[in-house]
């Protein structure tokens, strides 16, 4: 058996992201520790959280080396942003080249950004810029 040993001002700082975080991921990790520094066995947190035992000692692992830090996502998780390399003035002014074909847009970027991507992909993106469709 595994436990975190958590200090008062760990245990208030565990207990504030815990009541007031608007992010879940760091709720759902502080309320893990919270239980595991109450001596609630692994078996139970795994249930409780639906992860594995591996990812309980992860957290662990983390919360001793990062502090509250560990509570978030690391960057890098997750699917990459398609456009995100292009920088939204040079979609603004390949759109205003071609308005009205969106098609042409695309292979220009395929072929001088090496960005490929769908046609409603590259319509959200603008949408939430300046240029109006």
């Amino acid at each position: 058996m595994r436990f975190i040993e958590l200090t008062v001002t760990e245990t208030a700082q565990l207990e504030a992201v815990y009541l007031t975080s608007p992010n879940a991921v760091a709720r759902r990790r502080s309320q893990c520790l919270l239980l595991s520094a109450k001596k609630h066995p692994i078996n139970q947190l795994m249930a409780v959280f639906s992860v594995c035992r591996i990812t309980l000692y992860h957290w662990f692992d983390r919360w001793q080396a990062e502090g509250l830090a560990s509570l978030r996502h690391r960057p890098g998780k997750g699917r990459k942003r398609a456009l995100a390399p292009i920088e939204q003035s040079v979609l603004e002014e390949l759109v205003r080249d071609n308005p009205q074909n969106l098609k042409a847009v695309l292979h220009e970027l395929a072929t001088q950004h090496a960005v490929e991507c769908s046609k409603d992909t590259l319509r959200r993106h603008l949408k939430k810029g300046t240029v109006a469709l």
